[in-house]
């Protein structure tokens, strides 16, 4: 379990490196940004089962805390992507 933790933290790094030196809304841009999501979920979700297993109450709620954090960037990415305003994206404008 540990390795494939540490395995799916180094491909997110590399691939949300290559998300951020390609050009924006591109193929590769978009793939290596979907890689960068599971990669992360994966990482996020098997450290935090990881620390339930060893009782560290706080690496628990980090772990959980970046699942969240992902999925929300993930679903306002979709939202943007089909046209739909997300309410604190810089795109969104009030008055």
């Amino acid at each position: 379990m540990k390795s494939l933790h540490i395995i799916a933290g180094l491909l997110a790094l590399v691939s949300g490196a290559v998300a951020l030196a390609v050009l924006k809304g591109g193929r590769v841009h978009r793939r290596s940004g979907t890689i960068f999501v599971y990669a992360m979920l994966f990482m996020a979700s098997s450290g935090a089962l990881m620390a339930v297993l060893k009782m560290q109450r706080v690496n628990t709620m980090a772990g959980v805390l970046t699942m969240m954090a992902v999925m929300a960037a993930a679903g306002d990415m979709r939202m943007m992507a089909r046209g739909l305003r997300v309410r604190f994206s810089p795109r969104y404008r009030t008055a």
